[in-house]
């Protein structure tokens, strides 16, 4: 399954879906997002299960790409879309 990488104006933070999109080498899995969650559109209450970084690679032109590094990205299995916050770039 293939899911895209959506801009977002209304999240407060990166979320992503896609646990193979995060640096393996990089993912924290952190005893205080035992608590962290987020509320859908449909208020639904999402638990976080880590957090981490996510390179992607987009392009930027005919012939050039860009390297993106985003830190922080909460990884939320349930959400089934990725996410990046407009407000937090």
């Amino acid at each position: 399954m293939h899911l895209g990488i959506l801009l977002d104006s209304a999240t407060t933070c990166h979320m992503f879906s896609n646990y193979n999109l995060f640096s393996y080498e990089k993912i924290h899995d952190n005893p205080d997002l035992d608590n962290d969650h987020v509320f859908t559109r449909g208020h639904n209450k999402v638990p976080a299960v880590s957090h981490s970084t996510v390179c992607i690679y987009t392009h930027i032109g005919p012939n050039a790409l860009c390297n993106i590094t985003l830190d922080n990205i909460l990884h939320i299995p349930k959400m089934g879309t990725n996410l990046v916050s407009m407000g937090t770039l």
